[in-house]
């Protein structure tokens, strides 16, 4: 082949690469310098590369940096390793969290990165992030779990959904804290069928909340819940 159509050629396939390396031969996917200038313009491009690049630290760092997203694309053991979890979650917002290890998802500093990953003006982002949060695996304190729930509800301003977390991920010890249970029922009324049935039956619990959210009142009512509204009507 002619030099000079190789180079031209060469530089083609560069071209192709640095747009997206799917469809890229071999030869250009286990290219470490071909790899960190494509997922540095587009940290998602990782998805293509060779394994052994989704395993090397420096172009993953170089992917999550330029999209956290990309952490989903990252080796298992990369998912694993503090350091590129906390860049993944800088570089985006908490939500990556998803993809890190079941290990770093109970990670005190990954899992306070993630919740206070902010707006310009500082709003919590954690949204959803509340389901990706290992509570069971014992590397957060209940002080600590208490505080990253109250940012979650602090932050969530699509009420729905708080019901469905307060069901689905909370730990169970937060159905029966009257500080936890109070937040979610002064946002949203059907939080108060998932207490516990002890908290349920504590009247000046059932007071707090009926003042902060009087459609408390008729969750109870149609839930057939026992509970302290039911002796303070009787």
């Amino acid at each position: 082949m002619d030099p000079d159509n190789a180079a031209d050629e060469m530089k083609n396939d560069l071209e192709v690469a640095m747009a997206s390396l799917y469809g890229c031969g071999d030869d250009l996917l286990d290219d470490k310098e071909v790899i960190l200038h494509c997922v540095s313009l587009r940290g998602r491009n990782l998805k293509f590369a060779a394994d052994e690049m989704k395993n090397n630290l420096e172009v993953v760092m170089a992917a999550v940096s330029s999209d956290g997203n990309s952490l989903e694309h990252a080796s298992e053991s990369m998912k694993d390793n503090k350091d590129v979890v906390m860049a993944a979650i800088a570089g985006h917002d908490g939500q990556v969290l998803k993809y890190a290890s079941k290990r770093l998802k109970g990670d005190v500093d990954v899992v306070r990165a993630a919740m206070m990953q902010s707006a310009p003006d500082k709003t919590p982002l954690s949204g959803e992030i509340i389901q990706f949060i290992d509570f069971d695996d014992g590397q957060l304190s209940r002080e600590e779990q208490k505080e990253y729930l109250k940012l979650y509800i602090n932050g969530n301003n699509f009420l729905p959904s708080i019901e469905h977390q307060v069901c689905h991920c909370f730990p169970e010890w937060a159905k029966d804290d009257k500080d936890i249970m109070g937040m979610c029922c002064a946002k949203e009324a059907k939080c108060i069928i998932h207490a516990s049935d002890l908290l349920a039956a504590n009247k000046e619990f059932i007071v707090q909340i009926l003042v902060a959210n009087p459609a408390c009142a008729d969750e109870l009512s149609s839930s057939g819940k026992q509970s302290g509204y039911g002796k303070m009507s009787a």
